[in-house]
């Protein structure tokens, strides 16, 4: 097997039309943990290709995860509806809040945990 390490300008290059700059922090952040955690390399093609991450503006979040949240609770306090969404969401997979944007790995959703918030 081949390996080829990865500098920041390679990573920004290979994610960077995908995600933000707050998320490609943190997503390279996150991934050089694991590998000094483990003996595992770690590849932003096979990322971006596999979509294990997909980052969501609060509006994008709401329409896709809209049958989570209370429709009232919408409409008088979006932010604090989304955060909500955002904890409920939290429980079943990693979310990470960046401005009015959320990094969301990609998960099987386990209905029994959720209800409407």
């Amino acid at each position: 097997m081949l390996y080829q390490r990865v500098e920041t300008e390679d990573w920004n290059r290979y994610l960077g039309r995908q995600f933000s700059r707050e998320a490609l922090d943190f997503l390279k952040d996150h991934y050089e943990d694991l590998g000094e955690k483990s003996d595992l390399e770690w590849d932003p093609i096979a990322i971006a290709i596999a979509g294990d991450w997909r980052e969501y503006k609060a509006k994008e979040l709401a329409s896709n995860f809209s049958m989570y949240i209370n429709k009232k609770k919408m409409r008088d306090n979006f932010a604090e509806a989304i955060d909500d969404l955002a904890q409920m969401l939290g429980k079943q997979t990693y979310v990470v809040g960046f401005d009015n944007s959320f990094l969301v790995k990609n998960f099987i959703m386990k209905k029994k945990l959720f209800g409407v918030f």
